[in-house]
């Protein structure tokens, strides 16, 4: 048997604590990877961050009808397959008013008002959010490099599991939409899209789930239906609702 000298094997010995304290493991059984987490529709949430009139010219990154299309649509997502959703948002003066289709969505108590660009340091979205026992959440509005990525950071920090939807959001310019994610990806949020979610969610196309998602998609996908100017609230029902939110 051979028998290296202690110099030789001391780096070896380094990597493998260095390996074995950040979690990463050396077999294929054990790595563990934020993206490769499954959302699951009895652990997950969204919230929706900032839809307010105000705040759509500093959107550059992405059009603003697509913007709110998209952000309806994720809603509806989530309303179908019972997740909760957490409304953020303060109107009046600079910020405006929320767009209609997306406060149609907000529960009892909601739009939560703050004080500080982390919706997770004021205004009772962190009591609400700890109420509901759900610790994935899914979060996207305006901005990507401010208070989406504030509130998330916050999330990450008190160990939840984030999911950063990148077209219900935008900045005001690619150069601070990029590094946002890029800091958000660092810091373990996965990136998503909003038609990505609900078939992760969905546990097949055999369900009264699946045919309801295809109308979502099917809505929603071509184009936006929901803008700044129409019939907004209308925009916000579930396909074939009669009147209202469902």
């Amino acid at each position: 048997m051979t028998i290296y000298p202690l110099r030789l094997l001391r780096p070896l010995i380094l990597l493998t604590l260095l390996l074995s304290f950040s979690g990463v493991s050396t077999g294929q059984s054990g790595v563990s990877r934020p993206a490769l987490q499954r959302l699951d529709p009895a652990a997950a949430s969204l919230v929706l961050v900032d839809f307010t009139s105000g705040l759509y010219p500093i959107v550059q990154t992405i059009g603003t009808d697509a913007l709110l299309n998209n952000a309806v649509a994720t809603a509806k997502t989530a309303q179908l397959f019972d997740l909760p959703i957490f409304v953020l948002g303060d109107e009046g003066g600079f910020y405006g008013s929320m767009h209609p289709g997306v406060k149609s969505f907000a529960g009892e108590g909601q739009p939560f008002e703050r004080t500080t660009p982390s919706a997770f340091a004021s205004g009772g979205f962190r009591e609400a959010l700890e109420a509901s026992g759900r610790r994935q959440v899914l979060i996207g509005g305006i901005t990507t490099d401010n208070c989406v990525l504030l509130t998330s950071l916050d999330l990450l920090r008190e160990g939840y599991e984030v999911f950063v939807v990148t077209d219900i959001s935008g900045a005001d310019s690619a150069t601070a939409e990029a590094a946002a994610l890029a800091r958000l990806r660092d810091a373990g949020a996965v990136t998503v899209s909003w038609i990505t979610i609900g078939s992760e969610l969905l546990s097949s196309w055999q369900t009264p789930e699946g045919k309801a998602l295809t109308d979502i998609y099917g809505m929603h996908m071509n184009g936006p239906r929901t803008s700044v100017y129409g019939s907004t609230a209308d925009d916000a029902r579930m396909p074939g609702a009669e009147g209202g939110k469902q």
